[in-house]
């Protein structure tokens, strides 16, 4: 290719076109924003994963799962919007929808799909859409009070403080980043305290059978990889942790196992809880979980 000698407009790509198969005795209107669920595309429903917008109408209300698929608007894109309250200030904030119309800044409950770029005016807004992210760098659970005490008990016992992640939003290369503390308010003669955390069926880290006094605290920081999606998932995951006397024990580094990671249903729920059990049931056998942090860390489109 030779260099210009007269003006050649740039074809600009503001986004990408894809199908979905659609939901079983499912509508879906032209424009209307698209959710996932179970694989298929649906009008989208407060909480779904987003999949981007209808470029077409699809009336599969008497059809099955499948039978009929929808061309999507995808990727990365922007649109002017109405996005009731947005403010001049507003512009980088994310951007939720309760339903296939409606967008909000409310994420509880509501489904990641973009961000705000520019303030057009009142009730109006340039917003970005992003199919490839979920809500970026989200802190998804910090508990404000102290669990329950696990007391009194020779059986593995989850505290009370935990949250449940929603697999069907992660995509490759995503990471949970995991820190908690847990603190041994009292401790009977030589029983043991053992420690878990579970990232959904997989335990991440275990401490093994301590035996700890009273004012003893196990302490837990690690980030998980998901190296795969789906129902099999892969996790690969690192960190440090410990569980005895503050300021003595020395954090220890940990990893999974498997090098090229551990298999897990990541397709639906994927709770982050620990877990205590004490060697034996006694009166002065007692902890709780003081801290859980659970932050989610959105990996960039490829």
């Amino acid at each position: 290719m030779t260099a210009l000698t007269e003006d050649t407009p740039l074809t600009q790509v503001v986004g990408e076109h894809s199908e979905v198969s659609v939901a079983a005795t499912t509508e879906i209107f032209e424009g209307s924003m698209v959710g996932d669920s179970s694989g298929y595309g649906r009008a989208l429903v407060k909480d779904d994963k987003f999949r981007g917008h209808s470029l077409e109408y699809i009336d599969n209300s008497e059809g099955g799962a499948g039978d009929m698929a929808c061309e999507l608007l995808v990727g990365r894109y922007r649109l002017k919007v109405t996005l009731t309250g947005v403010l001049i200030t507003d512009v980088d904030k994310c951007v939720y929808a309760s339903d296939d119309a409606t967008l909000t800044f409310v994420a509880d409950g509501n489904s990641y799909v973009g961000r705000v770029v520019r303030y057009v005016t009142t009730n109006k807004a340039i917003v970005e859409f992003n199919t490839n992210s979920a809500d970026p760098n989200m802190v998804a659970y910090a508990n404000t009070v102290q669990s329950t005490s696990v007391e009194n008990l020779a059986v593995e016992t989850d505290f009370d403080k935990s949250v449940t992640l929603d697999g069907k939003r992660f995509k490759k290369g995503d990471v949970i980043h995991v820190q908690a503390q847990v603190f041994v308010e009292d401790q009977n003669a030589a029983d043991t305290l053992t420690l878990i955390l579970y990232a959904g069926t997989e335990e991440i880290w275990n401490s093994g059978a301590i035996d700890v006094a009273d004012n003893d605290i196990g302490f837990v920081d690690v980030y998980i990889n998901v190296a795969a999606i789906g129902a099999t998932g892969k996790l690969i995951w690192s960190g440090v942790a410990l569980l005895g006397v503050p300021g003595t024990e020395v954090l220890t580094p940990f990893g999974q196992t498997t090098a090229a990671g551990e298999t897990e249903d990541i397709s639906g729920d994927v709770p982050i809880k620990m877990s205590a059990t004490w060697s034996a049931a006694h009166v002065d056998n007692e902890c709780e979980l003081r801290y859980l942090l659970v932050e989610v860390l959105n990996a960039k489109a490829a």
